[in-house]
């Protein structure tokens, strides 16, 4: 029988593994839309506007290490 994991978190730590991730996630689908967007010109300029995301890319980016350095 597997034994169970009992995860004993704090909500800060909650909310700045929670951030870690929505930021990776963030930087992640960016990569994702930039790289389809080389590879077939077109694909993703008509539904997401790439020049007005990576500003809020790098805005969420820095807000997180603003935060990550304040906790650290």
């Amino acid at each position: 029988m597997a034994s169970r994991k009992i995860l004993n978190m704090s909500p800060l730590q909650f909310l700045k593994s929670f951030l870690y991730h929505t930021i990776f996630s963030v930087v992640f689908l960016a990569l994702i839309l930039l790289i389809a967007e080389l590879l077939v010109p077109g694909s993703v300029l008509p539904f997401v506007d790439l020049v007005d995301l990576l500003p809020l890319v790098l805005g969420v980016v820095f807000v997180g290490v603003i935060v990550g350095r304040a906790e650290g």
